[in-house]
């Protein structure tokens, strides 16, 4: 796994809300095994820091009214929401109908806001949200794979995850060259790899299969695109 899982971004999520002196937080989630893993995640660190989860509430994935949880929401006055979807269509509805419902406090999100398409379901209620991301293309390697993307298929929706796939391709056909089929031996061979140079930088796996050396950043919708702002 070369993207990061709920376990890593969730507590950075929680750690940069609350340090930024909101104490008491809301949590509106999609209700997938995805969504529900960054909310228990977000709200045992949030909850260690000394925060206060005021309303946690779920909808079902597909639907798209999502009122009565936001009243809910709304009659226990947080500081702040965490807006936690996995689908982008259903982030920027839930978006749109915080605001339609007049909550003036600041939403939070998630990586589905690198997407076109939950900007434009949104509308204005996009506008300064802040989300939690990954970085894009960066490295000699990354911005040359990144070029010759984009003069074949356009701007991609999302450069780490174009960079993620690129580079799983070459480690598989890396251990099939060292191993063959040797099953135990490609095992063995991906979970090695502490040093990977690659389109998303340098990194390796740890004793789970999961990237270490990930770095997280936050962006903002501004006039209507995400910009990196910390």
């Amino acid at each position: 796994r070369n993207s990061p899982t709920d376990l890593d971004w969730s507590p950075f999520a929680a750690e940069t809300i609350y340090n930024q002196g909101y104490k008491k937080v809301a949590l509106l989630s999609e209700n997938t095994d995805y969504s529900l893993g960054v909310r228990n995640i977000f709200q045992s660190t949030f909850e260690r820091l000394g925060g206060e989860i005021s309303a946690s509430e779920v909808y079902d994935q597909g639907s798209k009214d999502y009122r009565t949880q936001i009243s809910k929401i709304k009659d226990s006055n947080p500081d702040a929401i965490f807006l936690n979807p996995q689908e982008d269509v259903s982030g920027g509805l839930a978006a749109k109908q915080i605001k339609e419902l007049g909550i003036s406090s600041p939403i939070f999100s998630s990586f589905v806001w690198s997407s076109p398409q939950v900007i434009e379901v949104a509308g204005n209620a996009a506008e300064g949200i802040p989300f939690f991301d990954v970085p894009g293309l960066t490295t000699g390697k990354g911005l040359l794979l990144l070029s010759r993307y984009k003069e074949r298929y356009g701007d991609p929706g999302h450069e780490y995850l174009v960079g993620a796939r690129y580079d799983s391709v070459y480690m598989i056909a890396a251990s099939l060259k060292k191993c063959g089929e040797n099953t135990d031996c490609i095992k063995d061979y991906l979970y090695g790899l502490k040093a990977y140079d690659g389109t998303l930088g340098v990194y390796g796996f740890n004793e789970n299969g999961d990237i270490t050396r990930v770095q997280f950043i936050i962006k903002q919708i501004v006039n209507g695109e995400s910009r990196v702002i910390g």
